[in-house]
């Protein structure tokens, strides 16, 4: 998946190829404070229920989509 999409702004991103910028975003991370709406956010999104949940649907359309075939 494409990180932005799941960590929004709540991240600190940066150029993989740059030390500079590595550097920059670890130091900006290391220096902010803790995020409660951060860890809330993980805790509604990216839960073992809520994988488990998607993962049933993708089953389900599976399942679904094959007895329409026929």
């Amino acid at each position: 998946g494409y990180t932005r999409a799941y960590f929004k702004d709540f991240a600190f991103y940066c150029d993989p190829g740059s030390p500079e910028s590595i550097r920059d975003a670890i130091l900006k991370a290391y220096n902010t404070s803790y995020n409660e709406d951060f860890r809330r956010y993980i805790l509604t999104n990216f839960t073992m229920e809520k994988a488990a949940e998607k993962i049933l649907k993708g089953y389900e359309t599976v399942l679904r989509l094959k007895s329409e075939r026929k």
